[in-house]
């Protein structure tokens, strides 16, 4: 089977998204059983697959101002 260059990139990024849920599931799974042998591996595997997934862990970004005063845009009618 030969697969064209751009579609292997895509073909990858589709069984990643498909197989996040899964991995999710096994963080879960040793939140439950602690104790069981090989843990740490299968939690870092799963962290790993769920990053390379797009869900990231977020950071908290601190913004300091001189100012307490912010603008906003003005608010958009929904009705139109």
């Amino acid at each position: 089977m030969v697969i064209p260059k751009g579609a292997s990139n895509g073909l990858t990024k589709k069984f990643i998204a498909t197989r996040g849920p899964q991995a999710a599931w096994s963080m879960m799974e040793i939140l439950q059983n602690p104790t069981d042998l090989g843990n740490k591996e299968k939690m870092a595997a799963a962290k790993d697959f769920l990053d390379r997934a797009g869900f990231a862990k977020t950071e908290k970004v601190e913004v300091k101002s001189d100012s307490p005063l912010f603008i906003l845009p003005p608010k958009e009618n929904e009705d139109t």
